[in-house]
């Protein structure tokens, strides 16, 4: 497997487990109740990490990503990553709530950003890989619909 491949499956598969860690735990009289991250946006933050582990094992795994798959994994990474900062800056007050699975969550979508746009291949760009993902997407529904005559 391709070194770019191994390091966003092994980020994604962290911040996947991370989701089922407790996220928000708050202690009241000796009790400690917990809440993981399996509610509202973190659950489109594991969809954005199965996406991103799904894309590493798909296609020639000991070849580079193509310029779709790339795209693919860089919109899941951002929007987890995005995701996560923006209920970081929610929480913000409440700051000592948080636990282990937020912040594993958190630092894996920032690596796993860091990780497919540090690694990607020479001359991928952004505007291109959105071009071609599209173009792939318009492919798809224009030969799916059946042909007027």
């Amino acid at each position: 497997m391709e070194k770019q491949r191994k390091l966003i499956l092994l980020t994604a598969i962290i911040g996947a487990v991370a989701v089922f860690l407790p996220w928000i735990s708050i202690s009241v009289f000796d009790q400690v109740n917990s809440i993981n991250g399996l509610h509202n946006r973190g659950i489109v933050v594991l969809i954005c990490f199965v996406v991103s582990g799904i894309t590493a094992l798909s296609g020639n795994r000991s070849g580079i990503f193509s310029k779709p798959q790339w795209t693919m994994c860089l919109l899941s990474a951002v929007l987890a990553t995005l995701l996560m900062v923006i209920f970081f800056t929610q929480m913000f007050e409440a700051i000592v709530f948080l636990n282990i699975g937020f912040y594993l969550a958190l630092l894996s979508s920032i690596a796993l950003l860091c990780t497919v746009f540090a690694f990607r291949p020479a001359g991928y760009r952004i505007s291109d890989g959105i071009q071609e993902l599209l173009s792939m997407i318009n492919g798809k529904s224009a030969g799916d619909s059946p042909a007027k005559s």
